[in-house]
């Protein structure tokens, strides 16, 4: 299924080469500039993943939303819309607070993020 949209998008193959051109253009840089070569490498590549799978997910969603009506294809696309953003929440806040015990002031952090949705 995600070959086949991959297939028939072209704007979504084109985004997908971007951004493995700029993932290996920075990953050159980093090698060659970087004291901490694994740790700056892991998080390009978790970088990476994390905006190839909303690349993907978007394309599905807008393919799903314009088969709809206007009033389901508004809800559809909010609800995907904020999919990817906890997508993108938690892959931020994993690699900022993976040294802090999870407490009270992370999750308030969490939900400011998600009433900026609203």
């Amino acid at each position: 299924m995600i070959f086949d949209l991959i297939k028939k998008n072209r704007t979504l193959r084109e985004l997908i080469a971007g951004i493995a051109l700029i993932a290996i253009i920075c990953e050159i840089l980093l090698l060659i500039f970087t004291k901490n070569r694994i740790y700056n490498s892991i998080g390009l590549i978790i970088g990476t993943l994390t905006s190839l799978i909303c690349a993907v997910h978007m394309a599905w969603g807008i393919e799903i939303a314009v088969m709809l009506d206007e009033k389901s294809s508004i809800a559809i696309s909010r609800k995907y819309t904020i999919i990817r953003y906890l997508l993108m929440c938690s892959t931020c806040d994993y690699r900022r607070y993976r040294h802090r015990k999870p407490g009270n002031t992370d999750f308030w952090i969490f939900v400011v993020k998600i009433r900026s949705l609203c």
